[in-house]
């Protein structure tokens, strides 16, 4: 069923055609190497442009109004914006022209910044690339004609995959607010990592009882679980999405959340496995002792290496462990890069565990651990910063604080949905400040370690985020989708199929000769 449009006012009339041409600095990421002064005066002498200017920020919200405001003052009926990427902000500049009464598929973005200045250092050569990318950008406009958006229904159902506290949180805040919600998990209970964990820090929060509140909660708003349960095939758009598990359901949802959740790194670093002397973090929190008195704790074993980011979390963890082992008594010495004290909380435990007596010895930032800590018999020699020398550190036993790298699940569930990761193997979404829980595909969110390392209390932040964005398009009760439908040239088509593969959104059928 094809829901109709409610015209909105376009007050501008698309003819004769009067082209803007909007120039943006973006910093220094265009300014800095394109010569923008020379690009707007070059614009002005284009066919049928009859405004042109430079904006700082062409994204910020004083730009955007300006962009309105000339709209309207001079009845421009065709825009051209060169900035950055029209995927992640062609939007706000047609909402601008909506604003003003201009049909929005009349405005067209440039992408002169990842295409021109981040590739080219020479100021003459990008200067002269980015006056024939706005050239182009003015003659397409000259061939684009108003066109109207199309509604179509969504089924007020939501799936989410992951039973972690990210996927408790965001099946929670959806059944709560009236959506029905099936919440997938692999295994047979729900928790994830935080099922091995005994107490959260900095907060100080026991997980058990963390963890089943949560799932007490969610079942008393009518979360609908399915243990013991993957996603095997999804098909279908926004808003109509069909779902086969691997228990043989077949569901059609609206939204899918993803929050797979993340795994513990498993270190081979410092004889992990092999030496009894040396354990981990989780190894402390599943209750294996330390038994001897000199106890080093070293910080960023998985992390900030091998093409690997900070896991965050990891520096309130050593520094709880290290305050735990020395009220019992123990010589502590923990060896870190930097202290990521992100929440006011983690000053607190740095400054209680200093003050406790742990010992803090500073390695090189960009050292390699190995490099940095030398294993010897009972002792560690240790590249000190602050001293300028090695120095050695006598132990019984050596902790490994460790982060976490993506999951099987997430990689599994990444290729079904076909969602983009990033370098380490975590899911991306759309843009880190405007879509920080949406992907490149609408309908389909993510939360949670699955997007990156984090803490529980930001893991459950981002699912009621995702949510959220979810709830916005099911309660809403459709969604718009764009009016460009492509057409086949059945003269050129040689009917071998690889289109219907290479589809990523199914929606081609068919099969090869």
């Amino acid at each position: 069923m094809l829901l109709r449009r409610r015209s909105t006012e376009e007050t501008i009339e698309p003819y004769p055609i009067r082209v803007g041409v909007f120039v943006c600095h973006c910093g220094t990421n265009i300014a800095g190497v394109a010569d923008v002064p020379a690009l707007v005066e070059a614009a002005k002498q284009m066919p049928d442009v009859v405004h042109a200017e430079d904006l700082q920020f062409a994204c910020a919200k004083s730009s955007l109004d300006r962009i309105t405001q000339v709209i309207k003052e001079k009845k421009l009926n065709r825009v051209v914006v060169a900035s950055c990427s029209p995927v992640t902000h062609l939007r706000f500049f047609q909402d601008s022209a909506k604003r003003a009464g201009l049909n929005p598929y009349l405005v067209e973005m440039t992408n002169i910044r990842n295409l021109d200045t981040w590739v080219h250092s020479d100021r003459k050569v990008a200067t002269e690339k980015a006056k024939d990318m706005i050239r182009m950008a003015v003659a397409k406009v000259h061939h684009m004609v108003p066109l109207s958006t199309i509604k179509l229904p969504v089924i007020k159902r939501a799936l989410v995959v992951g039973c972690g506290p990210a996927g408790l949180a965001a099946a929670t805040g959806l059944a709560g607010a009236g959506i029905e919600t099936i919440l997938v998990e692999k295994a047979d209970e729900c928790g994830g990592m935080l099922r091995r964990l005994n107490r959260l820090e900095p907060e100080g929060i026991e997980a058990r009882k963390l963890l089943d509140r949560m799932v007490e909660e969610a079942r008393e708003v009518g979360v609908k679980f399915m243990l013991g349960t993957t996603i095997k095939d999804v098909s279908g758009f926004t808003g109509n999405f069909h779902v086969v598990l691997s228990n043989g359901t077949e569901l059609d949802v609206g939204a899918i959340i993803v929050a797979t959740g993340a795994k513990p790194y498993i270190p081979t670093e410092f004889n992990y496995g092999k030496d009894p002397r040396v354990l981990t973090t989780l190894d402390l929190e599943n209750g294996k002792a330390v038994d001897g008195k000199n106890v080093a704790i070293i910080n960023c074993v998985g992390s900030r290496t091998g093409g690997r980011g900070c896991s965050k979390y990891c520096c309130a963890v050593g520094l709880s462990k290290a305050l735990e082992l020395r009220e019992q008594g123990k010589n502590v010495v923990l060896i870190y890069r930097d202290i990521m004290g992100v929440d006011p909380e983690v000053e607190d435990l740095y400054k209680k565990a200093r003050d406790a007596g742990v010992l803090f010895i500073r390695i090189p930032r960009k050292a390699e651990l190995t490099e940095a800590i030398k294993m010897d018999s009972g002792k560690l020699i240790v590249k000190d910063v602050e001293l300028g020398d090695d120095v050695e550190i006598p132990f019984d036993n050596i902790v490994l604080n460790i982060g976490l790298t993506p999951s099987e699940d997430t990689d599994e569930v990444a290729k079904i949905l076909r969602l983009s990761k990033d370098q380490e193997g975590f899911l991306m979404e759309s843009h880190p400040k405007l879509g920080p829980v949406d992907t490149m595909t609408p309908g389909i969110f993510i939360a949670g370690a699955a997007r990156g390392p984090k803490n529980v209390g930001e893991a459950i932040a981002e699912g009621y985020a995702a949510a959220a964005r979810a709830l916005m398009m099911l309660a809403q009760g459709y969604v718009t989708k764009e009016p460009f439908i492509p057409k086949f040239d059945w003269s050129k088509c040689t009917k071998c199929g690889l289109c219907i593969k290479a589809c990523p959104y199914n929606a081609i059928r068919g099969r090869s000769w």
